[in-house]
């Protein structure tokens, strides 16, 4: 409601310190995810992650990594053919 009610001149600035703030957010939580998902691997769960930022992404995939765990991971770089590929390969996991 405050960025409608900002001045049109002001509306692009707001705009990006938003986004900002979303970035941080998930830098802030990037590390009770990532020790979260441990757990999940660690108790043996197979499971789906779905992100928005692709810093929490890289922080999940590092996660993976330190545990020496498979994983796929599909975001906005992956080709649609490559996508459901992957996806047919997870399902028959």
């Amino acid at each position: 409601e405050e960025l409608q009610n900002c001045p049109p001149e002001d509306r692009g600035e707001a705009r990006r310190l938003m986004s900002t703030l979303y970035k941080e957010s998930a830098l802030a939580k990037s590390e009770a995810v990532c020790e979260y998902i441990e757990d999940l691997i660690n108790g043996g769960c197979k499971f789906l992650v779905f992100a928005h930022h692709i810093s929490m992404l890289d922080a999940i995939q590092a996660a993976a990594v330190r545990c020496k765990v498979s994983f796929i991971r599909i975001d906005g770089s992956v080709p649609s053919a490559e996508r459901q590929r992957q996806t047919a390969l997870f399902q028959s996991d």
